[in-house]
């Protein structure tokens, strides 16, 4: 049961990470999570704070439901992701990252020095409201992209150009060395995977975050692209241990209200 819990709250954090990289969008989205073993296991809830072409803000919320829900502790996670746009290339300005669950709340901020050019990640946890630990540690690497940016920059680098794929380095996925390749497979699997997925036209994208994570390399994530709106419809994590594959799937534009900040 312990074991089952802890891969369950590994798969929220992925979860929450996938979250945030669909997120780069114009509107206020919902999505429901699903695994093939336990049904409903949570909802996403991304917010648009402002309607800018020179900036973005957003709030994303992940709810863990049912089973899930049980195995993590009501876990929910919370992300709040700035960042100023030039001429299409986006690049962060702040990143934080909540985890609450029962009485217990944990933090984790990314600040960027950007004359040093170096990011120090900031956590700290606290139970029934009060601080009971902190840490600092600068990051072995530097990058002014996190997820979201991955997003915009994935629309400006590869998206008009199926056949494609790019390294990137970003925020949020230390343990892999910050780096997640992106692929834009070419047209003939373009359709092979559409009619797998019975997407009916869809931009298909991999996502690749190099490294381990949850006891495979170079773990994949799958998602359904509405290349014209960019709005990313489905997303597929396969092959999870404990749940099977999980699916992501946009059920509504409903505008959730943001958490305070």
């Amino acid at each position: 049961m312990w074991t089952r819990s802890l891969k369950v709250k590994k798969i929220c954090r992925l979860v929450a990470f996938v979250a945030i990289v669909v997120s780069g969008l114009s509107a206020s989205l919902k999505y429901e999570v699903k695994a093939t073993l336990l049904g409903k296991v949570g909802e996403v809830e991304i917010f648009k704070n402002k309607d800018s072409s020179s900036v973005y803000d957003y709030t994303i919320r992940v709810r863990s439901s049912g089973l899930a829900a049980l195995l993590s502790g009501n876990r929910r996670d919370e992300m709040y992701a700035r960042g100023v746009c030039n001429q299409g290339v986006c690049i962060s300005s702040s990143l934080r990252i909540e985890t609450l669950k029962k009485k217990k709340r944990r933090s984790k901020e990314y600040i960027f020095d950007k004359k040093a050019k170096s990011i120090t990640k900031r956590k700290r946890s606290w139970k029934n409201s009060t601080l009971v630990a902190e840490s600092s540690k600068k990051l072995p690497y530097y990058t002014r992209l996190d997820p979201v940016g991955l997003y915009f920059a994935v629309l400006r680098d590869l998206v008009p150009r199926p056949g494609s794929d790019r390294e990137y380095k970003i925020v949020g996925v230390e343990k892999a060395g910050g780096k997640v390749e992106m692929v834009v497979p070419e047209a003939d699997m373009q359709k092979a995977l559409n009619k797998k997925h019975g997407t009916n036209g869809l931009l298909m994208i991999y996502m690749i975050v190099k490294g381990e994570v949850l006891g495979r390399k170079n773990r994949k994530v799958l998602m359904a692209m509405d290349k014209k709106s960019g709005i990313v419809e489905k997303a597929w994590l396969s092959s999870m241990p404990v749940v099977g594959t999980v699916t992501i799937r946009r059920i509504s534009t409903r505008e959730p209200t943001p958490s305070k900040k």
